[in-house]
């Protein structure tokens, strides 16, 4: 059956098997889609799609999973091979803390709010920036903080960021590592 992502106008075709109802995911934008060839579903938005057979879907999240890390870029998520990646508290009351990341997300954010690395600083939010890792590229993100995230003197909302780069949320500033293993 051929069908059209209603994200990104992908045409492509599903295989035999996935007759009646399926989900599937867009391998152009990485979007998952409900796809049901039996009957065309109402409009879920505003827009119309051009495939009455397809329709936008979103998995539920886990709970304590991120929005970042829906569609493409979660199936990327890999430490880099043969690396070691490292965070080193600069600034702050855990000055001199080394934070090893044994998993391609770490999350930071105030104490007690369930974040990897809890900040003790008033400045940073409760999820306040995630480091992650897509195999090689290591990408820091701002998650909606009030006081931001900076590399340098620069706000980001997001920065791919190499060993030895500093990163400061409220006033602590940090350092990433990246060594060989």
């Amino acid at each position: 059956m051929r069908v059209r992502c209603p994200y990104c106008n992908e045409k492509f075709e599903l295989p035999p098997e996935s007759k009646g109802k399926a989900t599937t995911l867009c391998l152009r934008c990485g979007r998952i889609m409900f796809v049901d060839d039996a009957m065309a579903p109402a409009a879920t938005s505003r827009e119309q799609h051009d495939d009455p057979g397809t329709v936008p879907a979103l998995e539920p999240l886990d709970p304590g999973e991120d929005p970042t890390q829906i569609g493409v870029a979660a199936l990327t998520l890999s430490l880099p091979p043969g690396k070691r990646v490292s965070v080193v508290v600069l600034s702050g009351p855990r000055r001199g803390e080394v934070v090893p990341l044994s998993r391609a997300r770490l999350t930071f954010g105030t104490e007690g709010e369930g974040a990897d690395v809890q900040v003790p600083d008033p400045e940073v939010s409760r999820s306040h920036a995630a480091l992650e890792c897509h195999g090689p590229r290591i990408v820091l993100r701002d998650l909606g903080s009030r006081n931001g995230t900076f590399v340098g003197d620069e706000r980001v909302s997001q920065r791919e960021m190499e060993g030895g780069r500093e990163f400061r949320l409220g006033a602590t500033t940090f350092l990433l590592l990246v060594s060989d293993v």
